[in-house]
């Protein structure tokens, strides 16, 4: 399982709950290309699940993933 979320402390966070997860962490809104493309790898193998704010950074980067 991939679980994507937002800070160090959502990692942490994640972790405490889910040991064996993978977490990538977009550092905000400025997710960069290469955290896109790293998603889109591993997705190809395991199941991700964005766990993002319910606003508009995280809006804006759900809109970022789901366009790759």
């Amino acid at each position: 399982m991939i679980i994507v979320v937002e800070g160090k402390n959502d990692a942490n966070k994640i972790k405490s709950i889910f040991a064996d997860a993978s977490v990538f962490i977009t550092n905000g809104s400025e997710i960069n290309m290469q955290t896109i493309l790293d998603i889109k790898r591993a997705s190809e193998k395991q199941e991700v699940i964005l766990c993002l704010d319910p606003d508009g950074p995280g809006e804006k980067i759900r809109k970022k993933i789901m366009e790759y």
